[in-house]
């Protein structure tokens, strides 16, 4: 069983004051510390875009506001293609609120996939065409065990939100929703808890990278990106580096070996060449 750190909400019926999530923990109910906000669609009021100024009025209040996909409870449905278009349009409109390049976007699947009639192996397509965009390091995994398992068993995604039964949280999981929508005041409308099982303060405030300009983040990351895309044969995401690592490696032992066999042929040349005869010693001039 992970760690416990901290509480989370979920949404979708309006949008939060950081006054208002004060004045909820004030009343008795919990701190929370970390918001789950839909993204994708701006004209869509449960979506965090539809409403200006309020991810930089979150974050400002020292909570960590993370991210999330959804049209309905079959978004898996539609493989790769899907996955493709929905993480393009989650990580577009992301974007346009300045969430960190850093931070992952959930796919989710708001329901059992037997119940929707999608495969398992759908549904990883899915995944798989999300993190075509994303980065395996950015996709986010939300939905029910036979999902979110099946992500993390086949390392599909490095986040991990689990509904539905608490008893199935295991190692590796990040956040469990708890299901209980509670009514909260003043604005009234539901929301659900969730269990948080990492730290957030390692996150608030976006890392290094949000220190930068942005004109620096967006420089670096287009430099990341530049690394990993348009070469063939290789698709390294985030392990780019240790791919090139080894690549060099590879190459210093060819030239290693390439060293040894002109030093052995030297040798051999060296031993074939024909040793010159000593020179005669000079003789003193005769005496008359």
């Amino acid at each position: 069983m992970p760690t416990f750190y901290a509480y989370g909400a979920d949404y979708s019926g309006g949008e939060f004051a950081p006054g208002q999530l004060d004045a909820f923990r004030a009343s008795g109910g919990e701190d929370i510390r970390v918001l789950i906000r839909y993204i994708g669609y701006p004209s869509n009021s449960k979506c965090i875009s539809h409403y200006p100024g309020a991810y930089q009025d979150l974050t400002g209040s020292g909570r960590l506001v993370l991210l999330v996909h959804e049209i309905d409870h079959g978004d898996p449905a539609g493989g790769w293609d899907a996955g493709v278009r929905d993480a393009k349009t989650a990580l577009n409109d992301a974007r346009s609120i300045g969430y960190p390049e850093e931070l992952p976007i959930f796919m989710s699947a708001d329901n059992w996939l037997a119940d929707q009639g999608i495969s398992v192996p759908t549904a990883m397509a899915y995944l798989k065409g999300a993190a075509s965009v994303l980065s395996v390091g950015r996709t986010g995994v939300y939905g029910f065990k036979d999902f979110v398992y099946a992500a993390q068993d086949q390392k599909l995604a490095s986040w991990f939100w689990l509904c539905g039964a608490e008893n199935g949280v295991r190692d590796g999981i990040h956040l469990y929703q708890m299901n209980n929508h509670p009514v909260t005041r003043p604005n009234g409308f539901k929301i659900d808890i969730d269990k948080v099982y990492f730290d957030p303060d390692d996150f608030v405030g976006g890392g290094f990278l949000m220190a930068l300009d942005q004109w620096k983040q967006d420089r670096i990351f287009d430099r990341i990106l530049s690394m990993s895309e348009g070469v063939a044969g290789q698709n390294y995401d985030g392990d780019q580096y240790a791919a090139e690592k080894q690549d060099r490696q590879q190459v210093q032992s060819k030239l290693d070996a390439l060293t040894a066999q002109v030093q052995a042929l030297a040798a051999k040349l060296d031993a074939a060449l024909p040793v010159p005869a000593p020179a005669a010693a000079p003789q003193p001039d005769a005496k008359s």
